[in-house]
């Protein structure tokens, strides 16, 4: 995301897979005198810009992973912008990730002279910026649902919890790929697979949402009877579960009945379904939806009654 946003091309290394002398890279005897040729991953000076790029993001992710040897070995590149006999690109950005050593991952303390070569950071979760990247990358709407109805669930790290993983960023990614990929969670298995992805306890609160979708009148009912539908004012959690029921059935065919059926939802929930549903829609359903006067008109009101709300 950073080396997107900054219009670098990414480069990811692991220093825990290398050895020491793999910042020298290769010597080579050939001619009077030995050189040491670079691995080709380090752009140098001499290289030409990635094409559509302004440079490159150097990232050594798991820094504090590495022991003492290597640790020595990445100062030169992370404060002179050496690799081997040759200069980094100047531009070449470099970052590094890792956790602390309080993470129970693995972590060693980093040295005092590798410590002063770098600016640190303190990095939180972000419930917003986590939706913001879940929407965007089309995660799986039950899990953006239940996450709406449940934001102490995104994120649980205790670094002394017995259990094996915990719900964050990268496990429910792991979750929505696998639903993506044909989980399905009316299976006897499904349980065990969701504790094993995000932990014991939010995998039961999660299945349990997932199941809210039973007590729902179902999608083809909702567009029978639009105007007289039940909507469940007083009950969130089978809102959220509505909500993700009608983005995921959202189509121009039936686009009439669901802005009816949404326009009877609080603020909040007509926002969710909204905000749902344009995230999925391809380029050419956006413009189908535009000519749209029906959507136009929503869009229009849902856009004044949301900034009210």
């Amino acid at each position: 995301i950073i080396a997107n946003d900054l219009n670098l091309k990414h480069i990811d290394v692991r220093l825990a897979d290398h050895e020491p002398s793999d910042l020298n890279g290769l010597p080579d005897v050939r001619g009077e005198y030995a050189v040491f040729k670079t691995f080709e991953q380090f752009p140098t000076e001499e290289m030409q810009l990635p094409e559509g790029k302004d440079g490159w993001l150097l990232c050594f992710d798991e820094l504090p992973n590495v022991d003492k040897q290597m640790q020595s070995a990445a100062y030169k590149i992370i404060l002179e912008k050496f690799v081997g006999q040759k200069r980094l690109h100047p531009k070449c950005k470099i970052i590094a990730f890792g956790n602390h050593t309080t993470d129970n991952a693995i972590a060693e303390v980093m040295s005092t002279a590798l410590c002063s070569r770098l600016i640190h950071f303190n990095l939180r979760f972000d419930f917003d910026d986590f939706m913001e990247y879940a929407f965007k990358s089309g995660m799986s709407l039950n899990i953006i649902g239940y996450l709406q109805y449940k934001q102490s669930s995104a994120y649980q790290f205790n670094p002394n919890d017995a259990d094996t993983t915990y719900p964050c960023p990268r496990t429910w990614e792991f979750l929505s790929k696998s639903e993506k990929a044909g989980l399905n969670y009316s299976q006897p298995y499904s349980f065990a697979y969701v504790a094993g992805t995000i932990g014991q306890a939010v995998a039961h609160d999660f299945i349990l949402f997932i199941n809210y979708r039973k007590e729902l009148q179902t999608f083809e009912e909702m567009m029978q009877n639009p105007d007289t539908c039940k909507v469940y004012a007083n009950e969130p959690h089978l809102q959220y579960a509505m909500a993700t029921l009608l983005a995921e059935h959202f189509n121009s065919k039936d686009l009439e009945n669901i802005l009816k059926v949404v326009s009877r939802m609080s603020p909040e929930f007509g926002s969710f379904v909204g905000t749902l549903a344009l995230s999925r829609l391809t380029p050419a359903q956006h413009a189908e939806y535009g000519a749209n006067p029906v959507w136009r008109n929503w869009l229009s009101t849902f856009v004044k009654k949301y900034a009210t709300a």
